[in-house]
């Protein structure tokens, strides 16, 4: 396998008003995956031990903000449900892709003096992911 840059990466978020296209302008995007962890220690257990339990995750992007960007901070709103797809490569046939339900956490601005204006935008995993 080759090493490759997430430049060619493309997201969209696909909801009840329709599909919002997230790529084009992202700084990063990170998927972080988790496990509920039950603790099982009990009675001369000399050390804690643990039964994985259901699975979750979350999604966060970075993106340059763009002028005129009102449309696209209604459909990244917080408490917005719907659908997350990422393709790692872009749509190069055979490549990694995950898509899981979602709900919006919002979206954090910085605006910095002298720099560019970011969007930080985080989803949380509301389902089962699949990854084709």
């Amino acid at each position: 396998m080759a090493e490759y840059s997430g430049a060619n990466a493309v997201g969209t978020w696909v909801t009840s008003t329709g599909t919002t296209t997230l790529t084009g302008n992202q700084r990063s995007i990170d998927y972080t995956p988790s496990v509920d962890l039950y603790e099982a220690t009990a009675g001369s257990d000399a050390a804690k031990t643990y039964i994985a339990g259901v699975k979750s995750g979350q999604l966060s992007m970075t993106l340059l903000s763009q002028t005129g960007g009102t449309a696209l901070m209604a459909e990244l709103a917080e408490g917005k449900v719907g659908t997350i797809n990422n393709l790692a490569l872009g749509t190069t046939a055979n490549e990694p892709t995950m898509t899981f339900p979602a709900i919006s956490q919002g979206v954090t601005r910085a605006a910095p003096y002298a720099d560019l204006v970011t969007l930080n935008v985080s989803w949380q995993q509301n389902g089962s992911r699949t990854d084709a």
